[in-house]
Order: C-alpha cells, then sequence, then structure tokens
C-alpha cells in the first residue's frame, strides 16, 4: 500500500515540479526584469523628475529676481540649482555605472553643459540686477539733488523779486526780468518731474527704447530750458544752474545706462530659459524613452505571468486527475479496513473482549489491526493483574482484621481474663467460713480494685477499637490526647502540629483511617527505631489532605528489607489502609538517617 501511494504522490510531484520549474523559469524572468527596472529605470526617472522641478523652480525663482531685484528670490534660486547639481550628480553616477544605461550618456552630458549654462547666465543676471538696483539708487540720489537745488534757485528768485518790489526805484524791465527767471524755473521744475516720471515708468516696463525716447523727448529739451535760463540769470543763479544742469547729466547717464543693463538683461533671460528649457528637453527625451522601455518591460511582464498561470491551471487539472484515481485507490485499500479497525476498538471499548478484526492485508492497514490485536491481548492481561492485585489487597484487608481481631482477643485473655478470674476468686472465698470479718473486708476492698481495673481495661480496650475522643471531638483531639499520653511517660518526644481546618468537611472513614495509621507507625516507631523524637504534621490544602510523618531513629534500608520488612513492621496494613480511602503514600529511610512517611489523601 505505502508503495503504491509513494507511486502516486511520486507522479503528482513530478508534475508539479515539471510545471512548477516552466512557472519558476518565468517568474525568473519577471524577476530579472523587475530588477532591471528598479535598478535602472526607475531610479533614473525619478532622479530626473526632481531634476525638471528644481530646475522649473530656479528659473521661477532668477525671473521673480530679474522683476523685484529682491535678494531672497537670486538665494532661492542658488539653493534650486544646488539641488540640481545634486541630482544631476545622482544621475551621471547612474548612467555611468549601468551599461544599460550608456547610451542616454550624451543626453546626460547635454543635460551637464546646459544646467553649466543656465548657472553661468544667473550669475551674469546677478550681476546685472545688482548693477541695475545701484544706477536706480544713484538716480535716486541724482534727482534728490535735482529738486534740492532747483528749490533753492527758486526760493532765491522769489526772495530778489519781493527784494526789488518793496524797492520803489526799481525799474519795470527789472521786474520783468525777475518774474521771467522765476517762470523759467517753474518750468525747470516741472519738466524735471515728468521726465523723472517717464524714466520710472519706462524702468518699471523693463523697456530701454522708452527710456531711450524719454532720453529724446524730455532731456534735451530739459537742457535746453537751462541754456535759456542762463541768458537771464545773475551771477550766482549761473553757478546754481550749473550744478543743476550737472546733476540732469548724472541722472541722463545712470538712466542711459541702466538701458543697457535692462537691455543685456533680457537678453540674459532669453539665455537662461534657454539653457533651461535645452535641459529640460534633454531629460524629457530620457523620461519618454525609458517610460516607453517600462512600458514594455511590464507588457513582457504580463505575458509571463499569463503564461505562468496557464502551467499552473493545467498542473492543478492534471493533479486534480490523479488525486481522483489515488482517492479511489485510497478509499478500496484504506477506509474499508480502517472502518474495521475503527468497529473493532469501539467493541473493546464498549467492553466486548471477545472481539475480532479481519483484515488480511500486509501493508501498514494491516499492522495497524495486528497492533489492535496485540492492545487487547495487553489488556486482558492487565485486567487479570487488577483482578489479582484486587485479591491481593482483599486478602490484606482480611488479614489486617483478623489480627486486629487476635489482638483484641489477646486483650480480652491476656487484661481482662485475669482480673474477672481474680475477681471470682475473691466472691468464693465469702463462702469460706474460716476468714474472719477483717478479713473478708479486705478481700472485699481488693476485689473492688481488681472490679475497677478490669473496668479500665475493658474502656482502654474500647478505646483502641474507636477511641470516644475521635468519634466526639474529631481528629486532632484524639491524636493530641494520644501524643500527651506518650510524652507523659518521657521516653519519647513528641511534636504534633495539625490545621484547624482538618475535618472541614468531617470524614469520618478517613479520621478514623488516618488515626490508625498514625498509632501504626508511632508503635513501629517505639518498638523498632530506637527514636528520641517524632514529629507529626497534618495539613490540607481544598479537597487534599497532607500527613507528614518523621522519626530521627536507626532507619533502615527499604530496598534490602523489601517485603519481609513491610510484613515485619505492618506497613502493608497501612498501605492497604490508605489506598482504601484513594490515597498515596511514600517512604524513605536510610540506616542511621530515621524514617519519613508523606502520606496523600484526596
Amino acid at each position: 500500500m505505502g508503495l503504491k501511494l509513494g507511486i502516486g504522490f511520486g507522479l503528482l510531484i513530478a508534475v508539479f515540479s515539471v510545471l512548477g520549474m516552466m512557472a519558476l523559469f518565468n517568474m525568473r524572468s519577471i524577476q530579472d526584469k523587475t530588477t532591471h527596472l528598479g535598478e535602472n529605470y526607475i531610479p533614473v526617472t525619478n532622479t530626473l523628475y526632481h531634476m525638471e522641478h528644481f530646475t522649473h523652480e530656479a528659473v521661477h525663482a532668477m525671473l521673480g529676481y530679474s522683476l523685484s531685484e529682491e535678494e531672497h528670490y537670486y538665494q532661492t534660486a542658488r539653493e534650486q540649482m544646488a539641488r540640481m547639481d545634486e541630482y544631476y550628480a545622482r544621475l551621471d553616477s547612474m548612467l555611468s555605472a549601468s551599461p544599460e544605461l550608456s547610451r542616454f550618456r550624451l543626453s546626460g552630458t547635454h543635460i551637464g553643459d546646459e544646467l553649466e549654462r543656465f548657472r553661468q547666465y544667473a550669475e551674469q543676471m546677478q550681476h546685472v540686477t545688482s548693477r541695475i538696483t545701484q544706477l536706480r539708487h544713484n538716480m535716486n540720489e541724482t534727482y534728490s539733488e535735482f529738486a534740492r537745488l532747483t528749490h533753492e534757485l527758486l526760493l532765491k528768485e522769489n526772495v530778489d523779486f519781493r527784494s526789488y518790489i518793496l524797492q520803489a526805484e526799481t525799474p519795470a524791465e527789472t521786474l520783468v526780468k525777475l518774474h521771467q527767471r522765476s517762470k523759467r524755473i517753474n518750468v525747470i521744475i516741472h519738466k524735471g518731474d515728468i521726465s523723472r516720471i517717464e524714466t520710472l515708468e519706462a524702468v518699471a516696463q523693463k523697456n530701454p527704447e522708452l527710456i531711450r525716447n524719454v532720453d529724446q523727448e524730455q532731456y534735451i529739451f530739459l537742457f535746453s530750458l537751462i541754456d535759456a535760463m542762463r541768458e537771464i540769470a545773475d551771477p550766482e543763479g549761473l553757478k546754481m544752474l550749473h550744478s543743476i544742469e550737472e546733476s540732469v547729466r548724472c541722472y541722463r547717464t545712470n538712466m542711459l545706462e541702466m538701458a543697457e543693463y535692462i537691455e543685456q538683461g533680457k537678453r540674459l533671460e532669453s539665455r537662461l530659459e534657454t539653457a533651461a528649457f535645452s535641459a529640460l528637453f534633454e531629460a524629457h527625451h530620457i523620461s519618454s524613452e525609458m517610460n516607453s522601455n517600462m512600458a514594455k518591460a511590464a507588457t513582457d511582464t504580463i505575458s509571463l505571468l499569463e503564461s505562468s498561470n496557464k502551467f499552473l491551471i493545467i498542473g492543478l487539472l492534471l493533479s486534480w486527475a490523479l488525486a481522483i484515481i489515488l482517492s479511489v485507490k485510497t478509499t478500496r485499500n484504506v477506509t474499508v479496513p480502517v472502518k474495521k479497525s475503527v468497529h473493532f476498538a469501539e467493541q473493546v471499548a464498549a467492553g466486548n473482549l471477545n472481539a475480532r478484526v479481519e483484515v488480511n492485508q500486509k501493508d501498514e492497514i494491516g499492522k495497524l489491526a495486528d497492533a489492535l490485536k496485540g492492545m487487547l491481548q495487553k489488556l486482558r492481561e492487565n485486567i487479570n493483574k487488577l483482578k489479582q492485585a484486587e485479591k491481593t489487597r482483599r486478602s490484606s484487608i482480611l488479614e489486617t482484621e483478623l489480627k486486629e481481631r487476635r489482638r483484641f482477643a489477646e486483650d480480652l485473655h491476656d487484661r481482662l481474663g485475669p482480673l474477672l478470674s481474680t475477681v471470682k476468686l475473691y466472691l468464693n472465698s465469702f463462702e469460706s467460713s474460716r476468714y474472719d470479718p477483717e478479713q473478708r473486708s479486705r478481700m472485699m476492698q481488693q476485689a473492688n480494685e481488681a472490679i475497677n481495673e478490669a473496668i479500665n481495661s475493658a474502656k482502654s480496650i474500647a478505646n483502641n477499637l474507636r477511641p470516644n475522643l475521635l468519634e466526639d471531638f474529631g481528629l486532632k483531639v484524639a491524636l493530641s490526647s494520644f501524643f500527651e499520653h506518650i510524652k507523659s511517660t518521657n521516653a519519647i518526644d513528641v511534636n504534633f502540629t495539625c490545621e484547624e481546618n482538618i475535618e472541614d468537611p468531617p470524614d469520618r472513614n478517613r479520621s478514623s483511617m488516618l488515626y490508625n495509621v498514625i498509632l501504626e507507625l508511632t508503635h513501629n516507631t517505639i518498638k523498632h527505631a530506637n527514636a528520641g523524637k517524632i514529629s507529626v504534621r497534618i495539613r490540607q490544602n481544598d479537597d487534599i489532605c497532607r500527613v507528614t510523618y518523621q522519626d530521627n531513629g536507626v532507619g533502615c534500608d527499604l530496598n534490602r528489607l523489601g517485603a519481609g520488612y513491610h510484613n515485619g513492621l505492618g506497613l502493608q496494613n497501612i498501605i492497604n489502609r490508605i489506598q482504601s480511602c484513594n490515597g498515596q503514600i511514600e517512604l524513605w529511610s536510610e540506616p542511621g538517617q530515621g524514617f519519613r512517611a508523606e502520606i496523600i489523601i484526596q
């Protein structure tokens, strides 16, 4: 049977192995492709994504810096460029380390070149923007100087005009000239303000052509106004007009220089965006090709998974077919004999020791049936042994009862019989006339003493059979009284301890058995052990009562004494009594080491 099952399962294993190897080969290919994607394409794609992101952020930051001229935009751009360099270094390392990715090295080099140009343009833009900021600051200071000088000149002319008006002899021509000078100064101030406003508008629009138009339309005319003012100005006014003209020229020079830098900044913005676009284009080219390769790898992986599923389905169908065949074969060769064996075991369990099982097979099922037959034979032998042990136990109990009866008869014969015979002699002596009254009185007293001793002997014999204290007060009081009587002889010291709940709930059979066993052990110690001390401890935990009996006598070798020791000291009777109450006893003794007994009653 085992060979047949082995062949059947071997076929199943072979089918699964072949199809499993094919599926494993496909899974290995899937693993290789997945590993290839995980080690090459996916990290590179992820790196390109981050690099594109930081490139966009850097471009936006630089454009914000160009428009607002705020330094934190440039600091942000520098941080983004540092991250761009970090991810480009990763990209270059991955492209250099993988032969599969070596074809992207040229695109990676182009990305690095464009990023370097981007960094250079960003640095040039920072220089241009810083210069524009400085020029704007210079223009503001120059215009403040122009405004201060023109207002001082206007104030001077107004003071002169007021002083001449107060003079009655001042000619009208002088007053007209003074009025023209004040009027022209106001025109210069107004034209300077208009030129300033238009210049600021052109600078805000970042329009260099508009700045140059302002120069042509406003500042040339402003210079002509200053020249016309010179024709009618006094010496002090001429000196102040010279300073005003210098401030206008300085303002115009800064303005035209700013137009050049703005134009240069626009070119740099265009170049920076071109470099960023070129780097992003190359990165997008690499990402697109890698995405295409990943899509192809995913398609191949799906195809391999589908073929693996086909192999597994075919293997499952073949396995089902072989499993059905093996099940039918197993049912015929295993199930029926097993049912017979189970029926046989149920009959034996029901107590039918004459049950039979007929299984004529040489395989494992046949061995099982033979084992069941052997178990039945062993069961019969064990039952016979138990019956013999029960017979032996009953014999021991009968022997114990006979021993007790003999001892009772001996006590009656040796102790109570002589006393009663003595009383009879005293009573018979009263019939004789040869005794005087004094002698008869003495004999009556002796007869009373003999009767009292007989009564005490009868009580003692009855107490040995069933102590009154045990009946009335329980095990603890009875044993305490017994040991107090022994200690009163000063022959041996007794240490007796007993828990208060030892008889809760009370069990008279157990108490009587323990009382007799402890008395028997004590008598053995006094008679054979030559001990100076006895220790008895009784304790109860839940429903389990434990008794520990120990003396410090001469001890003995239990293994050497064997059954003779048990019979000689009455220990077999003690063991039988304990077993009659579902108890257990363990004995321990060695020569010169005393004796100990541990009793457990449930």
